[in-house]
């Protein structure tokens, strides 16, 4: 593309970076990602959300963690949601419980926010912090049967 003296958009970039995200291609994501400012393009939470999605599926969830924490100083609920699935499949216990804490802070009030953490600690054996997250959400009154659809024994 730059061969032909076309220049990238963030647009063409994020489609890109979606592309290499399906297809699993770590490396030249990650090539895309940080060639972004060399085209005039600044990554914006879109391009930050596909690149941790990308590392996460690909078992980098440390390198996912430490770019999401780049993108901004919260990060915001989609990079925490992504990089807990990512988590839940490569049972990276320490950095899942990171994420579903922030996820939590993040979303106090959101019911699906809650069953990703309450299933990953249980999922990973942490049955006592899945029952607390689960006595929580209850109290809380959250729309929806916490009960009906969380993974706790």
């Amino acid at each position: 593309m730059t061969q032909k003296g076309v220049k990238p958009d963030e647009v063409t970039l994020l489609c890109m970076l979606l592309g290499y995200n399906h297809s699993g291609l770590v490396e030249e994501g990650k090539r895309i990602f940080e060639s972004m400012r060399l085209h005039g393009v600044f990554p914006d939470r879109r391009h930050y959300s596909y690149m941790i999605d990308l590392l996460g599926r690909a078992g980098q969830v440390i390198e996912a963690e430490e770019l999401l924490n780049q993108a901004s100083s919260t990060g915001d609920s989609v990079m925490w949601s992504s990089l807990l699935q990512s988590c839940r499949i490569h049972q990276t216990k320490h950095v899942g419980r990171r994420a579903a804490t922030k996820l939590m802070d993040l979303e106090l009030e959101d019911l699906s926010v809650w069953l990703q953490a309450l299933n990953f600690y249980s999922e990973i054996g942490e049955f006592e912090t899945a029952i607390y997250i689960r006595e929580v959400a209850l109290a809380r009154k959250m729309s929806g049967d916490i009960a009906l659809y969380s993974h706790v024994p």
